[in-house]
């Protein structure tokens, strides 16, 4: 079907490239929307080991280790990019935002 995706929601391209060319559709497919949703990742990963190590400064943690800051760090920046590709069909077609 001319115009749709596998599961039938309907997508304009972002230019004159037509629909063979998934790179250049827009949405997950763009480049900006990657760039997007790998900055609120790595954010994401830095708050949470900056909360961390401020909680263990106030002494509600116990101490934290370089171990435990990398799996806090790749945890939340997981979780953000589950929420961004979540997000990619929601809000606006060119970042991984909920709210356009």
């Amino acid at each position: 079907m001319a115009g749709s995706d596998h599961l039938g929601r309907h997508r304009l391209p972002v230019d004159d490239a037509g629909e063979d060319d998934p790179c250049r559709r827009g949405g997950i497919w763009s480049r900006s929307w990657w760039q997007d949703a790998l900055e609120r990742a790595v954010r994401a990963g830095a708050a949470a080991v900056l909360a961390g190590v401020g909680a263990d400064q106030l002494g509600a943690l116990q101490p934290m280790t370089l171990r435990a800051a990398g799996v806090m760090a790749a945890g939340s920046a997981s979780v953000s990019l589950l929420l961004s590709v979540a997000a990619s069909g929601k809000g606006d077609n060119e970042n991984a935002s909920f709210t356009q």
